[in-house]
């Protein structure tokens, strides 16, 4: 019954399954709603009308709802619950949002009876403006900062402007031969087909568990002037589910439809090895811009591993303090990396200074970084996050206690000095300057973006957890006798606080959860933790 009291609402769930609407004062019909295609798809029993009576909500077979317009009978929306967390929308047209892991947990397409994951099409139909127009129930305000976010993102991707087309000439990929669901070996021979019935072919890409077998480029074929090739390769397999993709690229930069198939190997569990590289940087040739944490923030890390770790098999640890991290570590790093398995886990730390120059760049802080230029013998951050090229193991994570440590939105971000480095007995991990957004709306676009679109650029296969957004300080003090990041990583490793459904074990995806949640509490909102890149495909445990 409506709120006033003047209409009912009738839904005829047996034979008829229609949905009548009726003036309670006079008896007349309003609305008579056919439902019977749609009920036999998605509808359970249960409906709510909004309080404004423009729809009503069905309970659906996914756990969900369907919503449907009062006015035309017609689906406005269907909502799917994904997770605790999760959740995706989409409209009879096929477009829809969802919150990020609700995208990669809960979104396929079907074309030409091939079923491919949510990424291959999530340029095209990812639109949460249209969605919650459709909707009508978000303030236009909010749908215009959606849509501006999503233009964003496009940018971000190399779009000018919005595509008007994005069903453009692309290569063709097929895996050939007879995949197994199931197998007892540890490795897969994988032949792969690639076509362009136009260009040349450029390269092809294997991922595994979302990430690049062959390196982060794949093999290049461009030399070759092929528009057929074909190739057999084998594939190292980790116990359990293996998910393989193929694309191809040819010379235009045009890339294919992923070729996707999903291998679970059952060779015996084992426990994997861990390689722990812990970088901290406390003491600079300026002797101003010295921290007092950063170097025991590095030790730390390695002494909670090697002597609490209950998980891994062995432990392979590489500690690089003060004035041994330069870009000639690298290649000590590099080779102790190599030496993994690809069942075994990377965990890559760094605490110190962060830097941006001019161009809004990048950069980790060396003990002789020149802090008004810091690409003399500063750290690129592109440096530290290619550390993982060509590496076996697949389990990969970087983790940076360091100001300006998420994306910077090199759009609206405006570099300034900042003399003050220093609160009371809180140091900033920053020198002599600071980032603000340009205007506030332009930051809410960035950080809606954040929020609502998977990032598809292409990546290591590594997550990135940072210990501040692109605009924030990263903090350090006598009261966490650490920066105020690794103290609350350590104590939600070591005392078990970041295992949120308390099963034993820490998640990535509980870690985040875990240091989202507690350093903005230690900091009063003024440092946010953030994923610069997040492996999608695969949560693992690091604890």
């Amino acid at each position: 019954m409506s709120p006033d009291g003047s209409k009912v609402a009738i839904y005829y769930n047996y034979s008829e399954k229609k949905l009548g609407i009726y003036d309670l004062k006079s008896g007349k019909q309003l609305h008579l709603h056919n439902l019977s295609q749609i009920i036999s798809r998605t509808l359970g029993i249960y409906f709510q009308i909004d309080p404004a009576w423009k729809f009503c909500a069905f309970t659906n077979q996914s756990n969900g709802l369907t919503l449907i317009d009062l006015a035309t009978g017609a689906i406005k929306c269907e909502i799917y619950n994904t997770g605790p967390l999760d959740f995706a929308i989409h409209t009879p047209e096929g477009y829809y949002m969802a919150t990020r892991m609700g995208a990669s947990h809960g979104v396929a397409f079907e074309k030409d009876g091939q079923l491919y994951d949510f990424d291959q099409f999530d340029l095209q139909f990812n639109k949460p403006d249209v969605v919650l127009a459709k909707v009508g129930q978000t303030p236009p305000a909010m749908v215009e900062a959606m849509k501006k976010a999503r233009l964003k993102r496009l940018r971000l991707l190399g779009y000018e402007k919005e595509p008007d087309n994005f069903d453009l000439h692309v290569p063709v990929v097929e895996l050939t031969g007879d995949l197994p669901p199931f197998t007892e070996k540890s490795t897969l021979n994988l032949s792969i087909s690639a076509a362009d019935s136009k260009e040349f072919l450029d390269r092809v890409m294997v991922y595994v568990n979302g990430v690049p077998l062959m390196g982060n480029n794949g093999f290049s074929i461009k030399n070759q002037q092929l528009k057929k090739y074909n190739k057999t390769i084998a594939v190292p397999l980790v116990a359990g589910d293996n998910i393989i993709e193929v694309e191809a690229y040819n010379v235009k930069g045009s890339r294919s439809l992923r070729a996707q198939q999903t291998v679970r190997c059952e060779i015996p569990v084992a426990k994997p090895d861990l390689y722990l590289v812990a970088i901290g940087v406390s003491t600079y040739a300026d002797a101003d811009k010295n921290l007092r944490y950063a170097a025991k923030d590095a030790k730390d890390l390695i002494d909670l591993f090697t002597q609490k770790n209950k998980f891994y098999n062995k432990i392979n640890t590489l500690n690089i303090l003060e004035g041994d991290f330069s870009k000639a570590a690298f290649q000590k790093i590099k080779q102790a990396l190599a030496q993994s398995q690809e069942k075994d886990h990377i965990i890559v730390f760094f605490a110190g200074h962060g830097l941006v120059d001019s161009a809004l760049d990048y950069y980790l802080g060396t003990t002789n970084v020149d802090f008004n230029n810091p690409a003399q013998n500063g750290i690129a951050y592109t440096d530290i996050e290619n550390l993982f090229e060509g590496i076996p193991a697949r389990h990969r994570l970087l983790l940076l206690d360091a100001c300006f440590s998420g994306e910077i939105d090199k759009e609206t971000a405006v570099l300034i000095q900042k003399e003050n480095t220093q609160a009371g007995p809180i140091t900033f991990r920053s020198s002599d300057q600071g980032l603000v957004a340009g205007n506030t709306e332009a930051e809410r676009v960035y950080n809606l973006m954040r929020r609502w679109f998977v990032d598809l650029r292409a990546a290591t296969g590594a997550t990135v957890l940072t210990s501040s957004t692109g605009l924030e300080f990263s903090r350090e003090g006598e009261q966490w006798k650490n920066g105020v990041f690794t103290w609350c990583l350590l104590n939600g490793l070591r005392d078990g606080k970041a295992d949120k459904n308390k099963d034993g074990q820490v998640m990535i995806s509980e870690l985040r959860d875990y240091l989202a949640e507690e350093v903005p509490k230690l900091t009063s909102g003024g440092q946010r933790p953030t994923f610069r890149v997040e492996n999608l495909l695969k949560d693992w445990r690091v604890w």
